[in-house]
């Protein structure tokens, strides 16, 4: 604080980034702008600062592998685009799923909602933060088959080698128009349905909210008697939940919400429905959401 207003600040990590809470979308900035804008640096007494800021996110699963590879000799990136950009036919996306591979859909999340998905498959966006979640959510031994709009199959591979993710098989020849077997339907609630979905989700031991926002994100209000489980701590952390009962699926916006209700289906989670446009689309409508009390 003592520093000089003038001093420009070069951020470490991006908006969305696990490192931080609520960072700004901005590249640079003034010292200045930071203390009369930024939330951690308003006037407050040391517990409170620690407050404050306590409640960053676990750090990603695949930092301490990033780690390890860059310590370690590692595949060089054109060998990895070599052997990752190979087409493959419907067929034999599904002899690479019977043998253990993992689907990735790396569509518009809108698109999966509308079309539908490969059933086990994952979807993970190249709209969102694409890299950090399949770092958090998936394993970096896994063999990965990509599904995308026809052009950004190398964007895709890129994307997950950024990670340290370098077992990319191949990618749907075509994209999800060629996919002539049965897809997976994403079960969701219209923007003005939740009010009446969730009334009965209250009165009811049968179905569950279940909100995957981050823990920063539940000072806005939370829907009262839900579940809730981070989405970066959903892989590690589905025991808790109950594969015999309804959730309604809870985030920010609804992308997230998708990528759980794919994450769940592949295991064995059968009754599920993604609440379309999320928190934001729910106080839109008139929901309110409770006070939330860590």
């Amino acid at each position: 604080m003592p520093l000089d207003d003038n001093i420009i600040v070069y951020p470490a990590h991006g908006a969305g980034s696990s490192c931080g809470k609520n960072i700004s979308k901005g590249t640079s900035c003034t010292l200045g702008k930071q203390k009369a804008s930024n939330y951690a640096l308003q006037p407050m007494t040391k517990e409170e600062f620690v407050e404050t800021v306590a409640s960053i996110s676990k750090p990603p699963k695949y930092y301490p592998n990033s780690v390890a590879m860059n310590k370690s000799e590692y595949t060089s990136f054109e060998e990895i685009l070599d052997r990752s950009l190979k087409p493959l036919s419907t067929q034999q996306v599904k002899d690479a799923q019977s043998k253990g591979a993992l689907v990735v859909d790396c569509r518009e999340v809108r698109d999966c909602l509308n079309t539908g998905i490969i059933p086990n498959s994952v979807t993970i966006s190249l709209s969102l933060p694409f890299a950090v979640w399949i770092g958090t959510l998936l394993n970096p031994k896994d063999e990965i088959v990509i599904v995308c709009d026809k052009g950004r199959e190398e964007e895709a591979v890129t994307r997950l080698a950024r990670v340290g993710f370098e077992g990319c098989i191949g990618y749907l020849e075509g994209g999800m128009s060629q996919w002539i077997n049965q897809k997976e339907k994403i079960q969701q609630m219209t923007a003005l349905e939740p009010k009446n979905h969730l009334d009965v989700a209250k009165d009811s031991q049968s179905i569950k909210v279940l909100d995957v926002r981050n823990i920063g994100e539940w000072d806005v209000g939370v829907y009262k008697g839900s579940q809730r489980i981070p989405l970066g701590e959903l892989s590690d952390r589905i025991s808790e939940l109950d594969k015999t009962k309804p959730y309604h699926i809870l985030c920010k916006s609804g992308l997230r919400a998708a990528i759980a209700y794919s994450l769940l289906k592949k295991e064995g989670f059968n009754d599920l429905t993604v609440i379309k446009g999320g928190a934001d689309k729910l106080t839109e409508t008139g929901f309110k959401l409770d006070e939330y009390k860590a």
